[in-house]
């Protein structure tokens, strides 16, 4: 399977060969699905399976209270769903994991997601999953305790926030040209206050840069513990490019971790929500295990 991250930019692709990764940068817009297609015969890849990482701002992620049937959360999803992006229920794809307590869901405009899915389909590539990038680089981190996960993109920076079992916020800041590590502290520091006041600690920051990560351990301030952003020893793999950590770990859904929390199959099959689109998609679902919300 192949990762294509296009959360931030430049977006990235990876795959792993058993033995090594390729991975490189992808042009924006319409030019993307090319760029791979000609990466993929330039490596000599058979891969033509896509796992799709967007951004949190097209995306809901949300938890319902309560004991409820999987119909009658499915429901309350759409219709909360709906409300946020302000389009019909009917027109809302959602990704739902119950638990004793209530529901987390993940959701997404429909049309939206046709829109994506649509160029790499045309390319000849099959869209097997679509998640959230702060989901994938969640679970790549396999931590039970919640850290700050921060990532460099072009002018801006992400910082997610959460463990493999729980996702808490996630927001890019825009650096406006000023990417001294001073200000990047600053920021990490507004998040970890901003986690504070729900109620929840951060254990540590985990940087996708090493020569950021390096800066940052060697002037921590008042940070927790940093280290750098790691998925190698999780999936038994050498590490992959640090700036295309989310496309790694998207190339990596299927694998099974060798430490820590193991991602779950939910038991029951995803919604079958796109009943009109292409055969693959009736098992289509954004993310493929719980994410409780704080």
């Amino acid at each position: 399977m192949i990762g294509v991250d296009t959360s931030v930019r430049p977006a990235t692709w990876a795959a792993w060969t058993d033995t090594a990764w390729l991975a490189g940068s992808l042009p924006d817009g319409s030019a993307m699905p090319a760029a791979l297609r000609a990466a993929v015969t330039a490596h000599h890849l058979h891969a033509r399976e896509i796992a799709l990482c967007i951004g949190t701002s097209g995306v809901a992620i949300d938890r319902i209270a309560g004991a409820l049937s999987a119909a009658r959360v499915r429901k309350a999803a759409r219709l909360a769903a709906a409300s946020t992006f302000k389009i019909a229920p009917g027109d809302i794809v959602t990704s739902v994991d119950r638990d004793g307590s209530g529901a987390t869901y993940v959701a997404a405009p429909r049309p939206a997601l046709e829109d994506r899915i649509a160029p790499w389909r045309e390319a000849g590539f099959r869209v097997a999953v679509i998640e959230p990038a702060a989901i994938t680089l969640l679970r790549g981190a396999a931590t039970e305790t919640v850290q700050i996960i921060v990532r460099m993109g072009l002018d801006l920076m992400e910082l997610v926030v959460g463990s493999s079992a729980r996702f808490i916020q996630a927001r890019q800041v825009d650096l406006g040209g000023d990417a001294r590590i001073e200000r990047i502290r600053l920021e990490i520091e507004t998040t970890i206050s901003d986690v504070r006041a729900t109620g929840s600690d951060v254990a540590g920051v985990l940087v996708c840069d090493p020569t950021v990560a390096g800066q940052l351990a060697q002037h921590p301030g008042h940070l927790p513990p940093v280290a750098p952003y790691r998925i190698g020893a999780v999936y038994r793999t050498t590490e992959p490019p640090a700036d295309a950590a989310a496309a790694a770990g998207a190339a990596l859904w299927r694998r099974r971790p060798a430490a820590g929390p193991t991602p779950r199959t939910p038991s029951a099959p995803a919604e079958r929500t796109l009943r009109s689109g292409p055969a693959a998609w009736r098992h289509w679902r954004i993310s493929k295990r719980r994410v409780p919300v704080a």
